[in-house]
């Protein structure tokens, strides 16, 4: 039994499991291969990433200006960040690892919601 399941093991389901385990919540997160390599890129303004804290080991690139070309051109008047890819996600998994979130590899199948709580069923059974 688990408190909180989370599907996927993406930024958002790595930081949504760390987060309720953080909070005392037994937490498993299910993906078909929870530490496969993430193959997308990932960016943000910069200031919108301070309050995260990330190690350095996350950032690949950082751009103080920003510029929009339009007729005129504009400064944006913010910061860029491109993250590393591979950087981003070993520091997500440590932290849902450290928070005591479970891995579990497999695919949902179907749930079934009860009135005390709901069956969750993986394609392997």
């Amino acid at each position: 039994m688990n408190d909180v399941l989370v599907i996927g093991a993406g930024p958002a389901g790595l930081s949504l499991a760390t987060a309720c385990a953080a909070a005392g919540l037994t937490t498993r997160c299910v993906a078909p291969d929870p530490t496969e390599a993430w193959l997308p890129r990932y960016g943000a303004w910069a200031d919108e990433l301070a309050d995260l804290a990330l190690p350095e080991s996350c950032v690949e690139a950082r751009w103080d200006q920003t510029v929009a070309y339009t007729p005129k051109l504009q400064d944006l008047g913010r910061g860029y960040v491109r993250l590393s890819t591979e950087g981003f996600q070993t520091h997500l998994l440590e932290r849902a690892e450290a928070a005591g979130v479970v891995l579990q590899g497999g695919t949902v199948e179907g749930v079934d919601p009860e009135a005390s709580r709901s069956v969750v069923t993986l394609s392997d059974g």
